[in-house]
């Protein structure tokens, strides 16, 4: 026996680890299914090639041909694990990009802490990194327009730290609230609303800022909306001839002027706009053959508002026809002349400007003038020429003294037959006068109607001597 072990030994080995072999592989593949399926042939184990020769084996070639990768049981503890993740976890959405997004942020005034309430500040969310989110400042002022003078607004905290802080402010002065229940008295026009949030994130500090404008407009009454001071228009006016310039000088309630910016003019129900601004604003109107809806909408500096409608029936004719005759004088009455010419009525023609009216009233009196600018725009008078014109002239002494007094420089430049601008003093020169309005605008940007009086006037002191003076500076004396 133990000659044939020895002389067999190489063999019995290898039947011994094929045996092995064998079984481990039965055993694996029995972890997986114990059984085939139905109809399903089992696949060898393995394969054993033995060459006998005369002092053992040749070769032994082992091939584990089961190439099924084996069932394995699910670690239960993992599973469990991915399982509380989901039910746990932020839901994801694909974006179209194939990305995946954050879930939506939910209603900003979910987990708002209000301020000044440290101990309620734990609604607290993290960022897709694990983080705590950012502060934000929570609260449902927007921009826009009220009609009541006192503002209530809520405003608070999310993700803030307990040290976070949050102050409101109304045209710079704070305001203190209650739960994050704030209330503040308003100005007339727009009131500033600014919220200042501070805190910590990653121990560095965090100010953020939200501010909103809300305009306050009180409500309109009989007693406080706008009024026209001055319209040179009457309801069911009739106008000859398409051209007309209207002149209004609205005024709020406490008598302040409205200027254009205040002033919508539609004529027809289209926008019409300014042309100058003086005395009065003036707006040149075209209208259209027949009847004219002009409505003007006047508002005060506080929003208050006030509209004013008027029809003019306009009567159409060819240009060049008479449309009606105004009254034209030229005078020099601060140098103590008088009327350089008296005043005459004059026929005013369809379709042409001021100055032209003008200069055919220059010709048919005989005159010359010199000017700047053409007919049709920036027409300015500065000088007339006529013999004789300053002939006899005497400064009345009053107006001699309040030029003095008013600093201005008294020149040498003067002439027997011409008058114009710089001539005696520094601050004159030719300006007009329409209805009684010393207007900013130019005769090329007015058109005359029938019934208007043109004084085309000489002043020494920027018109201030004449009451011309747009600031308010007039003289004492007016000549």
């Amino acid at each position: 026996m133990k000659v044939f072990i020895k002389k067999h030994k190489n063999i019995i080995l290898a039947v011994f680890w094929a045996a092995v072999i064998l079984i481990g592989a039965a055993l694996l593949h029995g972890m997986g299914r114990a059984e085939p399926e139905k109809g399903e042939t089992p696949s060898p184990v393995s394969r054993m090639l033995l060459s006998d020769g005369d002092e053992g084996m040749g070769a032994v070639d082992i091939v584990i041909n089961n190439t099924e990768k084996p069932e394995m049981p699910k670690d239960r503890e993992t599973e469990t694990r991915i399982e509380n993740q989901n039910e746990t976890g932020p839901e994801k959405n694909e974006d179209k990009a194939g990305g995946t997004n954050r879930e939506a942020a939910p209603d900003e005034n979910e987990g708002a802490a209000p301020a000044g309430e440290a101990e309620d500040k734990t609604a607290i969310e993290e960022d897709g990194d694990g983080k705590k989110a950012a502060p934000e400042i929570v609260t449902n002022l927007k921009n826009g327009q009220v009609n009541e003078e006192k503002l209530s607004f809520t405003a608070g905290i999310k993700n803030g730290s307990p040290f976070a802080r949050l102050t409101a402010s109304v045209n710079g002065k704070t305001v203190k609230g209650s739960e994050g229940q704030f209330e503040a008295l308003l100005k007339p026009g727009n009131n500033t609303v600014r919220l200042k949030l501070t805190d910590t994130k990653d121990d560095l500090p965090i100010t953020l800022t939200q501010t909103f404008i809300i305009r306050y407009v009180p409500e309109t009454t009989q007693e406080t909306a706008p009024r026209m001071r001055y319209i040179n228009v009457a309801d069911g006016q009739k106008i000859r001839g398409d051209l007309f310039t209207l002149d209004v000088d609205p005024v709020d309630y406490l008598g302040n002027r409205i200027y254009y910016d205040g002033i919508d003019v539609k004529l027809n129900g289209k926008e019409t706009a300014y042309n100058w601004s003086s005395e009065y604003t003036n707006y040149q109107l075209l209208l259209a053959a027949g009847k004219n809806s002009l409505e003007i909408i006047v508002t005060d500096r506080d929003g208050r508002s006030a509209r004013f409608a008027y029809e003019l029936e306009c009567e159409a004719v060819s240009d060049g026809e008479e449309i009606g005759k105004v009254t034209i004088s030229i005078d020099a009455k601060v140098l103590g002349l008088g009327y350089v010419v008296a005043p005459v009525k004059f026929a005013v023609l369809q379709g042409e400007t001021g100055a032209e009216t003008f200069m055919r009233f220059i010709d048919e009196q005989g005159l010359e003038i010199r000017h700047l600018g053409t007919v049709k725009d920036s027409f300015y008078i500065s000088r007339i020429y006529n013999g004789g014109i300053t002939k006899g002239y005497e400064i009345p002494q009053p107006l001699v003294d309040e030029i003095n007094a008013d600093g201005l420089e008294w020149k040498s430049q003067r002439y027997a037959d011409s008058l114009g601008e710089f001539d005696f003093c520094q601050g004159s020169g030719w300006t007009h006068c329409i209805n009684g309005s010393f207007t900013g605008y130019t005769l090329s940007d007015v058109s005359f109607k029938d019934g208007d009086e043109v004084k085309i006037r000489f002043t020494l002191a920027y018109g201030r001597d004449i009451g011309a003076s747009l600031e308010g500076k007039n003289y004492s004396t007016i000549y």
